[in-house]
């Protein structure tokens, strides 16, 4: 077996380098993965772009198959199809013909579905069930009880799309979608039947709060989800959460802004690393976050195994990781209802 690999080093710019880097060997609890596919999520390129962090291979979406087992992993054999969730920020990121992951934050991929499609699902998923089940504290989809609406600006985005999925898997409803360009591919994942609604964002921050509000025709809502994340989003949602009826919150997708406060609605930033972190939470036990990790991938496994869970539309950029510049590039000059995967 070769014991170098071909890695992508993302640059501010975004500026992609390919090197040669050792093949990592896996730690306790870890799988080494034989990269098929990678795809793209966009804080690949603001991280370094806009957040100053150093070069280093940002890749998080994996589809491929297991090479090797670290010590203490259970229910993976090598050669197994799987779909993970790369520690973002750790080193070995999926942007590299091998990358390595956590066992629990991987998951079989049935023969149902491609692995192209596999690799659109990790982060944002993730992402969207943090959002959802830590820090909006709604109900998951075996608790009993009344449901109630969301609302969820950004829905054609990975994350936001997601969060409809989720959101509709746990019996949210209605669900109110705010999406653009992309809100062809937002309609086919909603029910209008029960209420649920696209709303155009493109028509005016006023006419898109008075549409919500029509929507809800006099229905209380308390739960929001940004996938953006601009004060502009922030705004129209602080407009339509109702904190008299109870505690309105937003679950936000980049760090908040403390001028996008609104009195009575609390503002969390979600985060998909904190599945991989002590809890810092009072209250929360110390292995609560990974025990929050492990039930929304396990969930995802079941979801796409039984055909209830889909990926998220994507293109494959030519060129394989040679074409990871160009994906980034995309995704900064901005994209809608489209992931960009990279074959290997």
């Amino acid at each position: 077996m070769a014991h170098q690999m071909q890695e992508a080093i993302v640059h501010a710019g975004p500026r992609v380098e390919i090197i040669t880097s050792p093949i990592p060997k896996p730690g306790p609890g870890q799988l080494l993965i034989k990269t098929h596919y990678a795809a793209s999520n966009p804080k690949d390129w603001k991280r370094p772009t806009l957040a100053g962090q150093p070069p280093m291979n940002q890749g998080d979406d994996v589809a491929g198959t297991v090479h090797e087992l670290g010590s203490n992993t259970h229910g993976f054999s090598v050669g197994d199809r799987i779909a993970a969730l790369h520690c973002p920020g750790a080193l070995f990121g999926t942007y590299a013909e091998f990358c390595i992951v956590e066992a629990w934050a991987a998951w079989h991929v049935p023969d149902t579905m491609s692995m192209a499609e596999a690799a659109t699902i990790p982060l944002a998923a993730v992402t969207a069930g943090v959002a959802l089940w830590r820090e909006l504290s709604a109900p998951w989809p075996w608790t009993a009880g009344p449901r109630e609406p969301i609302v969820i600006y950004g829905a054609s985005s990975a994350v936001g799309a997601f969060g409809v999925k989720l959101a509709k898997m746990a019996g949210l409803s209605p669900v109110i979608a705010i999406a653009g360009g992309g809100r062809g591919y937002v309609e086919k994942l909603l029910d209008s039947e029960t209420g649920d609604r696209v709303v155009d964002y493109r028509n005016g921050e006023e006419a898109t709060v008075e549409a919500i509000k029509a929507t809800l025709n006099g229905r209380s809502i308390k739960l929001g989800i940004d996938a953006i994340s601009t004060t502009s989003s922030e705004r129209i949602l602080g407009k339509v959460l109702n904190p008299a009826s109870g505690t309105a919150k937003i679950a936000t997708v980049l760090p908040l802004n403390p001028a996008d406060d609104v009195e009575g609605i609390i503002r969390s930033f979600t985060m998909s690393t904190l599945v991989f972190g002590d809890a810092k939470q009072a209250n929360v036990g110390t292995n609560a976050n990974r025990w929050l990790g492990a039930i929304i991938v396990k969930l995802i496994e079941m979801a796409v195994n039984d055909g209830s869970l889909k990926g998220h539309p994507y293109e494959i950029v030519e060129g394989g990781i040679n074409g990871i510049e160009i994906g980034l590039l995309r995704l900064q000059k901005g994209s809608s209802a489209v992931k960009f995967v990279y074959e290997f």
